[in-house]
């Protein structure tokens, strides 16, 4: 297992500097406004990401139950269907220019689908590669990835003389073909030999395991980004830039989170003992929380004169937004724990009901907190959301398990355990 930690860590590592890098390059660069209108272009990305995500998404579950090529027909027609329809949709929106503004930045809609479909196949095949376990091979893709995007956006600013949202949008292009092919090669060479199978019910088996993990992804994306349109809305772009690079900092620590709940993901997955699960679930939450905590702390402890060093004085008043964010990235990713607990033992309902408990929550505050606020009132609905997510979910996992509070609490023995791993990665690091 440490194995796949240290080297899915490293991976998420390559992830992290490659995000952080765009994050920097592309605010101080671009400016506030321009990257505010980033942030607008990721959002819609996203928001189709988690249409297409309705298959592919299931692809992890699925890539060591039924032959590939059955699941990549299904993946590769629907991420079609999906772009046609948001095409259609993308027209409607137009004929109501005030409100299409708001939601998509000017000229980009046909790059939202291209990058949007690219993302997709991308995503098919690395998350083939996670179901069938082949972890080296999916973070080989990911870190090649991660490495093409910075090169690619400054060698366009170079070459151009000016640095432009297209610039940002051309990198993507190819950080998402190289991951896509490199991942594509890698499943065919694990494609699981030719055996018995039914594939007539295998429609229905991946909607229902997927429509209650993407309605929790889609619950969970309100939570975290509909506070954007507001910003936009009542604040201009330019104020979503600088609030889009203090969620960008700051959520960047998540990729820890993730690089551990992948690996925990694959175990649960194809372990089916419940109670091992539970304790594995229970190690990897403090191994999370440790983990964030500290990178929290260090990325607080920064003064604010250094992140306008890097962003430029445009940004001024993005720590006080950190400072707010922070409860919530630390509650956020130790949910990211219960949920691939919960995905991996197939119930991922209690995902979306965490996530719609912390949407409902954004809902409920965002227009007065934004409105009276600012930035920092989108940053206090966040919090609040993120944290009665990660509650809910605590609280659901206790019940289910019959897990009493004394449970997440470590005893002599859980602390050497822990602390030997935490002695082996940083000898490995």
């Amino acid at each position: 297992m440490i194995k796949k930690l240290l080297f899915t860590a490293f991976a998420r590592l390559i992830g992290a500097a490659a995000t952080l890098f765009m994050v920097v390059a592309g605010a101080s660069l671009l400016g506030p406004e321009q990257y505010g209108r980033v942030a607008l272009f990721l959002l819609a990305v996203t928001i189709l990401a988690l249409a297409t995500d309705l298959v592919t998404g299931g692809m992890v579950y699925f890539a060591s139950r039924y032959p590939q090529r059955a699941l990549l027909i299904r993946s590769y027609m629907w991420t079609v269907l999906i772009a046609g329809l948001a095409t259609l949709i993308g027209l409607v929106l137009s004929k109501f220019p005030v409100l299409y503004e708001i939601i998509v930045p000017a000229g980009t809609a046909p790059h939202i689908i291209i990058v949007a479909v690219l993302a997709s196949f991308c995503a098919t095949h690395q998350n083939i590669l996670l179901g069938l376990e082949k972890i080296k091979q999916y973070n080989i893709s990911v870190i090649l990835q991660y490495m093409v995007l910075p090169p690619t956006f400054i060698l366009l600013i170079w070459w151009s003389g000016s640095a432009k949202l297209q610039h940002y949008i051309y990198s993507l292009y190819l950080s998402y073909i190289v991951g896509w092919l490199v991942a594509a090669f890698f499943s065919r060479r694990f494609a699981l030999p030719a055996f018995q199978y039914s594939i007539g019910n295998l429609n229905k088996e991946i909607f229902s395991y997927t429509s209650a993990t993407q309605l929790a992804n889609l619950t969970q994306l309100g939570s975290r980004r509909i506070s954007y349109y507001f910003i936009n809305g009542l604040l201009g772009s330019s104020a979503l830039g600088i609030y889009n690079a203090a969620v960008q900092l700051t959520e960047g620590i998540r990729m820890i989170t993730q690089s551990i709940a992948l690996v925990q993901f694959g175990h649960i997955s194809n372990d089916h003992n419940e109670e091992k699960n539970t304790f594995y679930t229970k190690k990897m939450l403090w191994i999370s929380g440790s983990l964030t905590l500290m990178a929290l702390a260090v990325i607080l402890i920064i003064p604010e004169s250094w992140f306008l060093m890097l962003l430029s004085s445009k940004f001024i008043g993005i720590k006080p937004i950190m400072l707010i964010l922070a409860p919530g990235v630390l509650a956020l990713s130790l949910s990211m724990i219960f949920s691939h607990h919960f995905s991996g033992s197939g119930i991922p309902v209690y995902n979306f009901k965490g996530s719609l408990l912390g949407f409902i929550i954004t809902l409920t505050f965002v227009w007065p907190l934004v409105a009276s606020f600012q930035h920092y009132g989108a940053a206090i609905v966040a919090s609040l959301a993120y944290i009665s997510s990660f509650l809910y979910q605590g609280a659901v996992f206790g019940k289910l398990y019959q897990k009493s509070i004394n449970f997440y609490l470590i005893d002599i023995s859980d602390y050497r355990e822990l602390k030997d791993k935490f002695k082996k990665i940083w000898k490995r690091t």
